[in-house]
This record gives structure tokens, sequence and C-alpha cells, in this order.
């Protein structure tokens, strides 16, 4: 292809008139409102909360790799080893809490009460599909009170 073709081409692709140069953009900058209002996060007392939230109904979930979502048909609390291994890896460096709230058979109420005692710095939580809204609003009322999400 000529080097005229080419030009041609990139002009047409381009329209018929020339570019112009766009103002970068000011975002609002709210770190000086926010120091100058004393907002703080509150103090952490655990580095990383595992938690397993209370279930929708009040029943016996099931959180297994393999058996996740559905409730338990047999009555049978199955044990959280994922959060088990996680926190094993996670020790040295931080400091673990693991609430069951499945198996401890604990309401929102009770369960809100663990958070504002432990106050994490990090809230991790598996979240699965027929429990999704249960979930993020485990994860929602951790970050109300400061700590970050994961998931």
């Amino acid at each position: 292809m000529s080097e005229v073709n080419r030009d041609e081409l990139v002009r047409q692709n381009l329209g018929s008139r020339s570019l112009r140069s766009l103002p970068l953009p000011r975002f609002p900058d709210a770190d000086l409102a926010v120091r100058g209002r004393g907002i703080r996060r509150p103090p952490y007392k655990t580095d990383v909360l595992l938690v397993n939230p209370p279930t929708p109904d009040g029943a016996i979930w099931i959180r297994s790799q393999h058996r996740v979502g559905r409730r338990s048909r047999e009555n049978m609390i199955w044990p959280q080893v994922s959060l088990a291994q996680m926190a094993a890896l996670l020790v040295p460096d931080y400091s673990v809490e693991i609430v069951d709230a499945n198996a401890l058979r604990m309401n929102w109420k009770q369960f809100e009460q663990i958070l504002r005692e432990k106050r994490p710095r990090y809230y991790l939580t598996q979240v699965t599909a027929p429990t999704l809204t249960n979930d993020m609003y485990g994860a929602f009322l951790a970050r109300s009170l400061g700590s970050n999400c994961l998931s």
C-alpha cells in the first residue's frame, strides 16, 4: 500500500476536523475535609476475621467446596475446612479468628455483636450464588464498621 493511500485512509478514519485536546479532569479532593473532621477508622482488634455468616433462614447450609450453597438434608453441620486452611496460612503474620455462625446457630443480631467486638481489619467470607444477598449483608455490616471486605 502506498503512503498516499495510507494517509488518505487515516484521514478518512479520523474525520475531516482536527482533534481537540481535552483538559485533564479535576476530581474533587476530600482528603482535607476528612482530616479536618477527624474521621478515623476504629482501632482494630483482629487483623483477619474468617467468616461463615448466619444462614438466610436459620437452617443449616452447606458451604463445603463440593456441595456449596444448599441446605443440609441430614441436618449435619459441615466443618469449614477452607476457613481453617486459610487461617493456617495467615497465623504467623496476622492475628486471625474464625466465626462459623452456621455451626453456632447465630442470628444476625448476635453476628453483628461479634463483629463489633472483634473489629477486624479484614473480613473474609465465601460468597455463593444461592445465598448471595445474605453473604453480602455480612460484608455490608463489616464494611460499615470499618473493615476491608474480601470474598
